[in-house]
């Protein structure tokens, strides 16, 4: 046998095992999917994993995503994170809910549940592996739906830079044909082009602080004068900031100079807050300054017409790519969602990631997340956390503008006990009320975003967020006991326990959401005294502990509600 024939049968013996793997994958989710025994299922799970394995995923992306989800009709999608011995768990509580037995619903996008893939450590949730997805999406195929967050924070990629133009004391006339030699130097490449047409780029020039002021002026002047496409090249101060107010105090005053000198824009480098190097850092100019001198900050250079930055500026675009690189491998998992976060990003450089992220994968749904406990800032604006919902409204036009569907609003400082809703006006680690949960979710729907909301909801927050209609959301704590810290999470020096979803947790929350949902609906259509009944029942199951609770009378008014509302 010739090589080439060696060649051929090697490439058709491959096709052939491929052609199994997908064989065996299918069977197992058509058995899946049609209800079979679970002696047939665990029979056919070897061989699906192993194509699992080989194939890298799925056999086929999924053609439905969870955008596709009709709340309005179904009720708020719930996902439950977890790890892969939480699914069986998760999905049992599910396909037990009274409307799915009310509705005899089989479809997970009609069920409207999803396990959510994580591993869940000691800093929160942490991103799922290969093992990790095989396991969960086994037990969840053609039954319930499944999910993941591939991470609470962007990797920072910034853009390379030719060196800063550095201005020693010297005579001046020195200092002028020294710093403008650096000039030329530096945009020689930029003007001697493959195409020779002038490429844009930026060059910053910093001052050492034995140079006089008018001295300074005057070497501006000279290398403005230097630059023969200022449309295309432009030219930056570099100010070293100490920290805290005389940091503001050094910033306001290179915003002085810097719009004396003609120039519009500043770059600032300081000493990391505290605060930023906790958060390992933060959007933008928060990195050097607390929200409120980066406020006053703001306001003095809008008045001069300074665009004041940071030195470094990140590559939005290298950004997205790895974002995508997650995002594609959940959905080769075949997952119906993947989420993401943009901290610590700026609002503006958001836009530039989620306009490549849809762009890539605008047929399916990934979705962008927003934390409201932190502070972030657009170009010329802070908002603080106690401006969240300012900070929210801002970031939904933005998302909305880039054809984003699907969205979830969360908290990410659960270990400080930062939680989405206030259980009281005094709970200062609550960021929203109801009502303002109310005001923002019907906010994005008018722009034709669906809100999915996270961060420590309680059962009875989750009740009344149902109440209100809300397209989804996640809960974690609600739904889980404690465990052992077992060998995935040994080395994790501070988890003392896990969390793991129970049925019984997962299967209250549900009824809890499905009762909210009903209530309302039943309400709209008139029936009161039956709304009013379940309301009842609802208030009397969450003010009982989960042990002594009955849920019986409330399981059987919800599913009579629901058969009343399919008809």
């Amino acid at each position: 046998m010739t090589n080439d024939q060696n060649r051929e049968a090697r490439c058709a013996a491959l096709r052939a095992d491929f052609h199994r793997y997908r064989e065996d994958f299918h069977r197992y989710e058509d058995a899946a999917r049609s209800g079979a025994a679970a002696q047939q299922l665990a029979k056919l799970r070897k061989r699906a994993a192993k194509a699992f394995d080989e194939l890298g995923g799925q056999p086929e992306l999924a053609s439905l995503s969870l955008r596709d989800y009709n709340h309005d009709r179904f009720g708020p999608y719930l996902g439950v994170s977890g790890e892969p011995d939480a699914a069986a768990s998760i999905r049992e509580a599910a396909l037990a809910s009274p409307k799915v037995v009310a509705l005899a619903l089989t479809d997970p996008l009609e069920v409207g549940v999803a396990h959510d893939a994580e591993r869940l450590g000691s800093i929160g949730e942490l991103p799922s592996g290969p093992d990790e997805y095989r396991e969960i999406r086994l037990e969840c195929v053609g039954r319930i739906l499944t999910s993941t967050n591939i991470g609470s924070r962007v990797n920072l990629r910034f853009y390379g830079h030719a060196a800063d133009i550095w201005v020693n004391p010297a005579p001046l006339d020195d200092m002028k044909q020294t710093a403008i030699e650096s000039l030329r130097k530096r945009l020689a490449p930029f003007l001697n082009t493959p195409d020779g047409r002038p490429r844009p780029t930026t060059v910053y020039v910093r001052f050492r602080s034995q140079v006089a002021p008018d001295e300074r002026q005057a070497l501006i002047r000279a290398l403005r004068g230097e630059i023969q496409h200022p449309e295309t090249h432009s030219l930056v101060l570099v100010q070293a900031v100490r920290k805290g107010s005389a940091g503001v105090r050094d910033t306001l005053e290179a915003i002085a100079f810097a719009a004396d000198a003609g120039l519009n824009q500043l770059a600032v480098q300081g000493t990391t807050r505290e605060a930023a190097d906790e958060m390992l850092s933060l959007p933008g100019l928060l990195n050097y300054f607390n929200p409120t001198q980066a406020a006053r900050i703001f306001d003095v250079a809008d008045a001069a017409g300074v665009q004041v930055t940071t030195r470094n500026r990140v590559d939005c675009q290298s950004v997205a790519r790895l974002i995508w690189t997650g995002l594609a491998t959940a959905r080769r998992m075949g997952l119906e969602l993947g989420k993401y976060a943009l901290f610590p990003l700026t609002l503006d450089e958001s836009a530039q990631v989620i306009e490549s992220i849809q762009r890539w994968l605008g047929d399916w749904t990934a979705a962008p997340a927003f934390y409201v406990d932190i502070d972030t800032i657009t170009e010329g604006q802070v908002f603080p956390r106690r401006r969240a919902r300012e900070a929210a409204m801002v970031w939904l036009d933005m998302v909305a503008a880039n054809g984003v569907q699907v969205v979830l609003i969360d908290t990410v400082l659960k270990s400080e006990g930062r939680h989405l809703l206030k259980t009281d006006p005094n709970d200062s680690a609550g960021i929203f009320t109801l009502d303002a949960i109310h005001k923002l979710d019907q906010y994005a729907r008018d722009r034709g975003v669906k809100v999915l909301w996270a961060g420590g909801i309680t059962v009875a927050q989750a009740y009344e967020l149902a109440r209100l209609e809300v397209f989804g959301l996640y809960v974690t704590s609600a739904v889980a006991r404690l465990r052992a810290v077992g060998p995935d999470h040994e080395a994790d020096p501070g988890l003392a326990a896990e969390r793991f979803p129970t049925r019984d947790g997962v299967a209250r929350v549900k009824l809890a959401i499905e009762a909210g949902f009903v209530e309302t609906k039943l309400r709209k259509l008139g029936d009161h005294e039956e709304a009013a009944r379940i309301e009842a029942a609802t208030h009397d199951l969450l003010t009982r502990p989960p042990e002594t609770a009955d849920e019986s009378a409330l399981r059987e008014r919800v599913t009579a509600a629901w058969q009343e509302l399919g008809r």
